[in-house]
């Protein structure tokens, strides 16, 4: 009797192991991956490109040379956003803003991104180079207009005010966008800063951007 009792329980035991190697298996799916980072785009003839994927820049290049790579989801030039889609890019990106909401709610809110109502980027006017004297150059390049907006009026992001004498003040939205990225994962992204203190001065066209990337191209964000 003690014999088959024996055998009865490591049978069970093995049993158990099983199942639970088995739903290990099952829910080894890539976790959401949020990170916070600075991005350095300070130059007027080149954007910062960055991909969601690796979690870092990936180099910085004027609109031409990264218009057909995929190796990028999202690009920097001082205050202005592109993606990779539309007029940017060949990828499969694009931008919403959850109905306004979200910088009110906070960042946890959103746990889940939209199916649809994603926009590809369009065009808009940048600053290529300034100038000493006289007028600055500019260029008409694809970018988001649902996160860039216009900078100089009203910006999604971000709104800039000139007080006068080169004194700029920046007031930020803190809404919270869903991209696509190059491939059509899904991102939430929290653009929260453009300042830093250099040298004891504020500089500007320094990013700091908050996002949770989901590897495994679901909608979830949790």
């Amino acid at each position: 009797m003690k014999k088959n009792s024996l055998l009865t329980y490591l049978f069970i035991g093995l049993l158990s192991f099983g199942f639970v190697s088995c739903s290990d298996d099952d829910n080894d799916s890539p976790a959401v991956n949020e990170k916070e980072v600075e991005v350095q785009a300070t130059a007027y003839d080149k954007w910062t490109y960055f991909s969601f994927e690796k979690g870092t820049v990936v180099g910085s290049f004027d609109v031409e040379q990264k218009r057909e790579s995929l190796d990028w989801d999202i690009a920097f030039h001082r205050w202005d956003i592109r993606l990779n889609c539309g007029k940017s890019g060949s990828g499969k990106g694009g931008a919403l803003l959850v109905d306004g909401k979200v910088a009110k709610t906070g960042w946890d809110a959103l746990t889940e991104a939209p199916e649809n109502g994603y926009e590809v980027d369009g065009t808009l006017e940048v600053t290529k180079k300034m100038a000493q004297m006289g007028k600055p150059e500019k260029a008409t390049v694809g970018a988001s207009n649902v996160i860039t907006g216009n900078m100089m009026k009203k910006g999604t992001w971000m709104t800039m005010s000139y007080m006068g004498q080169g004194v700029r003040t920046y007031e930020y939205s803190n809404q919270i966008f869903v991209v696509k990225t190059a491939d059509g994962k899904y991102v939430k992204v929290w653009l929260k800063a453009y300042t830093k203190l250099v040298e004891g001065s504020k500089k500007g066209g320094y990013i700091t951007m908050k996002y949770a990337y989901q590897p495994d191209g679901s909608r979830s964000f949790r």
